[in-house]
C-alpha cells in the first residue's frame, strides 16, 4: 500500500511540476539594454517605453527573461552572435537589415541635432552642420553610421552621450546629436538640465526595434511577435507609448524607409 502511495505521489509531483513548468520551447531569453539609456524607479527597474513593453511580452508569453544592462558596443556585437538574445532599443536600418531578426516598431523618434541654448548658430540643413568645427556623436550608433554614410568629417564620437553633454556645455564641439525623446534623460543624467540645450536641426524619423540575435529559437520569435500583435489589438501598448510619450502616436505600422523585409 505504501508502495503505490509512493507511486501516486510521484505521479502527482511530475503532474503538477509540468504543468507548471514553461512550454519546452520557451527558450530563456536574454535581453541586453544600453548602460544608463533608461532611468530607474526607486526599486531600481528600468523605466521607459521599451523596458514597460518588453516586461509586458515577457508576461504574455512567459518566457523565462531578463533585462541586463551592458555597453552598447558589447550589446550589439552579443545581440548578433549569442543564442536567443535580444538588444534594446535598436533602429533598423538598411545597413542591420540581415544582421537581426526585428519585433516592432516600439517607438517612434526624431533625430536632432542639439546646441548649447545660449550658442548663437544657425542649421538648417545637413550642408550647415558640415561646416562646423565639431558633433559629438555616439559610437556605433546608427545615428554616426547614417552622417558618416552622408560624407560627415567632422564627428567626434564618445562611448557615451553623457560624455557629449559634457562636452557641448564646455564648448569643444558645437552640435550634440540626439533625439526629442532622449534628449531629457541624456542632460539628467549629465546632472544638467535639459532647457540648457536647443534644438537646431531635425535631420531624420526613425523607428526603434527590438533586435533579436539570427540565433534565436524562431518558435520563442513567433510568440514574441504574436503577443507584440496583441498588445497593440488590445489597447495595451497605445497605454504604454502614452505614459512617457504624452504627445505622440504609438507606431503601428513602420516608416516607409524603415527597410522592411
Amino acid at each position: 500500500m505504501r508502495k503505490l502511495l509512493s507511486i501516486a505521489s510521484l505521479f502527482f509531483l511530475v503532474f503538477v511540476f509540468a504543468a507548471s513548468a514553461p512550454p519546452a520551447d520557451a527558450a530563456r531569453l536574454t535581453i541586453y539594454a544600453e548602460q544608463k539609456q533608461f532611468l530607474k524607479d526607486t526599486d531600481g527597474d528600468l523605466q521607459g517605453i521599451f523596458p514597460e513593453v518588453v516586461r509586458e511580452l515577457i508576461k504574455r508569453t512567459g518566457t523565462p527573461s531578463e533585462i541586463e544592462e551592458i555597453s552598447w558596443k558589447r550589446g550589439y556585437s552579443l545581440a548578433q552572435t549569442q543564442h536567443n538574445t535580444a538588444l534594446i532599443p535598436t533602429t533598423r536600418t538598411a545597413q542591420r537589415e540581415k544582421l537581426f531578426k526585428w519585433l516592432g516598431p516600439v517607438q517612434r523618434i526624431k533625430w536632432i541635432f542639439f546646441k548649447k541654448r545660449e550658442r548663437i548658430l544657425h542649421i538648417e540643413s545637413l550642408d550647415d552642420a558640415r561646416k562646423v568645427r565639431a558633433i559629438g556623436t555616439y559610437a556605433q550608433d546608427a545615428r554616426e553610421q547614417y552622417l558618416e554614410d552622408q560624407g560627415f568629417t567632422n564627428l567626434q564620437s564618445a562611448t557615451h552621450q553623457v560624455l557629449n553633454v559634457r562636452k557641448l556645455l564646455d564648448n569643444r564641439i558645437d552640435l550634440l546629436v540626439s533625439t526629442n525623446l532622449g534628449i531629457g534623460d541624456i542632460m539628467e543624467l549629465a546632472g544638467h538640465d535639459v532647457k540648457e540645450v536647443e534644438q537646431a536641426y531635425t535631420f531624420k524619423q526613425v523607428d526603434l526595434y527590438i533586435a533579436f540575435s539570427p540565433h534565436t529559437n524562431p518558435v520563442l520569435l513567433k510568440r514574441w511577435k504574436q503577443a507584440f500583435e496583441d498588445i497593440k489589438r488590445d489597447g495595451t501598448f497605445a497605454k504604454i507609448y502614452r505614459r512617457f510619450a504624452s504627445d505622440d502616436s504609438p507606431p503601428l505600422t513602420p516608416l516607409p524607409q524603415a527597410g522592411q523585409k
